[in-house]
């Protein structure tokens, strides 16, 4: 199967062709923090995995924190002009795996008291036409495959919002 082939698999399924498993899952990530000052090592585990239910060599886990850096800053500015009744976000890994070995990952970024799960946005520029001519518009800017795959996420964590979100937030989707 080819990567294209999965995404579409998993971007036209339903939440409800997906079971999702609780407890305590088996993929993790261990690293030294600069803010644990003991120095000892820090395991960092995805909080919920869903299962395919027609085809179980795919599944989906997330919860994994992601690297702040880049995304947080970001989300600072997108989220001051959209509304959120809270400004703190969560950037996560959105992990994709075919018959147990990791084949694609998304950050994601939880916001508004974890509300509603969105794609993290770049900031991109696109040439415009406008009454004075073409001009360079810059725009919070999502894939279409990232979009995708948090909507799914979102509705699997039993969200309601995520369409009303992503328009407060103004991400533009974007890609085949």
């Amino acid at each position: 199967m080819y990567l294209t082939e999965l995404r579409g698999l998993i971007a036209n399924t339903p939440s409800t062709d997906w079971l999702v498993v609780d407890g305590p899952l088996f993929h993790e990530a261990t690293s030294v923090k600069p803010s644990n000052m003991t120095g000892h090592p820090v395991v960092d585990r995805p909080a919920s995995r869903a299962i395919l239910v027609s085809n179980i060599d795919v599944a989906l886990e997330w919860g994994l924190q992601a690297r702040v850096g880049e995304h947080a800053k970001n989300a600072r500015e997108w989220t001051r002009d959209a509304g959120f009744s809270s400004k703190a976000v969560l950037p996560i890994y959105v992990d994709v795996f075919f018959r147990g070995s990791l084949v694609d990952r998304v950050t994601a970024i939880w916001v508004d008291n974890l509300t509603a799960l969105l794609p993290a946005p770049q900031l991109k520029p696109q040439d415009a036409v406008s009454d004075l001519g073409f001009t360079n518009v810059a725009a919070w800017r999502v894939g279409r495959w990232s979009h995708a795959l948090c909507r799914l996420v979102d509705a699997l964590e039993e969200g309601t919002h995520f369409d009303e979100y992503i328009a407060a937030a103004g991400f533009v989707v974007e890609g085949a």
